[in-house]
């Protein structure tokens, strides 16, 4: 039976009456099989969403650990939780790592009798999703009753028509969503790999394929990239400013040398300089030309020169703010060759020309993460006025490199390239939403259920 074939049955039984056509977008594509399935798919698929056997999977992993002294971690307990919400003992079977003090036996019993103690869950949670489906019915709120009904279908897909999927089947469905040069870098492994297996597998290994071909496509970047400054590379050079050059010089390489969102660890020791301790001096040094070491004319619409500008004229100058100040200055960057003569007159600022093009463009590199302090077991040389310090530590820089990349990913639930994201919640980090109706894992299709 088709997947919206099953929601008819279930809403019937629960006195539910409405046209789900009306507002579910169906797979039509006929090749898909259909499979045998339980009818209680769906109070197991609600039970899962609402975590309603979410206080039973902690008695059962107290109850394990007080008899068979075994730790469940994470892992271990989400899949106890399936095997309760779907009633697939023998998911727990891939629980291998505490077969040598339980037996799966005994785990199977434990999770079938925390089951059958607490059954009552089930029918809860399946009428609280009822109540609140009848009540968006009843005032007519269309967007809700679509969410709660593309809730039950999109998660019932991958116990139905998208059972057993192909890393074609995938990729053909997101033909639309393909660049003309993405589309050619993954056409040929995509194509050819027809065999059909677990929905899981076949998303992951196609994202695998998405990564490797399209955005890892450097065989020559690293994932990560350490430094070592030290005492012996200082005295290599003959001056601060030769040995500060070369450090510079190290990272702007090694920001090229280093693949996107990964890593770029410092070790700093002490160095001694006219009997000075560099240490904290090179740590200042390193973090503020990390992050400002590329400059590049920003064209997205986030970026407003004119606001930042504004803000430090009014710092630096005292200039004080007005909606025509700001005006102008918007039109100065946007190339407008007379507004210039006109901030001279009104602004009195020697070279202003050279101050406000500063912020034309925008200046990044490395995001700075964190600096760790190293405690050593020995006592370190420190400056000349402070020797009657301790000084027993080292220091760690860590940088990440997020250069913005408008590159499509591939949703990591259902592979889909529909995807949406327009802040930055973090500099280089663009903001990500599957669009996939069909994806079990939409949040704009789970978060209305359980807040509304």
């Amino acid at each position: 039976m088709r997947s919206e074939e099953i929601i008819k049955e279930f809403l019937s039984k629960n006195n539910v009456k409405i046209n789900i056509l009306t507002y579910l977008e169906v797979v039509e594509d006929s090749n898909y099989e259909i499979r045998p399935i339980d009818r209680e798919i769906i109070n197991h698929i609600i039970v899962d969403a609402y975590n309603g056997f979410s206080e039973s999977v902690k008695t059962i992993s107290n109850e394990i650990t007080k008899k068979y002294n075994v730790f469940l971690g994470r892992k271990e307990k989400k899949i106890i939780k399936k095997a309760l919400d779907y009633k697939l003992y023998d998911e727990l079977n891939k629980i291998s790592n505490i077969k040598d003090k339980i037996t799966n036996e005994q785990l199977t019993n434990i999770v079938k009798k925390e089951r059958i103690k607490n059954e009552l869950i089930v029918n809860e949670c399946k009428n609280e999703f009822i109540n609140k489906l009848i009540e968006a019915i009843k005032t007519r709120n269309k967007k809700r009753i679509t969410d709660y009904l593309n809730f039950l279908y999109s998660r019932l897909l991958k116990h139905n028509e998208f059972y057993e999927r192909s890393i074609n089947d995938i990729f053909c469905e997101n033909k639309l969503y393909f660049d003309e040069g993405d589309y050619k870098k993954i056409f040929e492994n995509c194509s050819s790999a027809t065999e059909k297996t677990n929905y899981e597998i076949a998303v992951q290994n196609f994202n695998i394929i998405y990564q490797e071909k399209i955005i890892d496509n450097s065989e020559d970047l690293n994932e990560i990239v350490v430094i070592k400054i030290d005492q012996f590379l200082f005295n290599e050079f003959n001056s601060k400013e030769k040995f500060y050059s070369y450090v510079f010089q190290i990272i702007v390489e090694s920001y090229k040398k280093i693949k996107n969102h990964r890593s770029l660890i410092i070790k700093v020791d002490n160095i001694i300089f006219d009997d000075v301790n560099l240490k904290w001096e090179i740590y200042s040094y390193i973090t503020i030309f990390s992050e400002n070491f590329i400059s590049y004319k920003e064209k997205r619409s986030y970026y407003k020169p004119e606001e930042i500008c504004i803000d430090y004229l009014e710092h630096k100058y005292s200039v004080g703010k007005s909606d025509l100040l700001l005006d102008n200055l918007k039109k100065y960057y946007k190339n407008d060759k007379e507004i210039l003569k006109k901030l001279s007159n009104e602004l009195k600022i020697k070279n202003l020309k050279s101050e406000l093009d500063f912020f034309k463009n925008v200046r990044t590199g490395f995001q700075f993460v964190d600096c760790i302090i190293l405690e050593r077991d020995i006592l370190f040389d420190n400056s000349e006025d402070v020797k009657f310090l301790n000084n027993n530590n080292e220091l760690l820089l860590v940088f990440s490199k997020h250069q913005i990349d408008d590159r499509k990913l591939p949703c990591p639930v259902c592979s889909s390239l529909k995807i949406s994201g327009n802040s930055y919640p973090e500099i280089g980090i663009k903001s990500w939403e599957c669009k996939n109706n069909f994806c079990s894992e939409r949040s704009k299709t789970t978060s209305k259920v359980w807040t509304g």
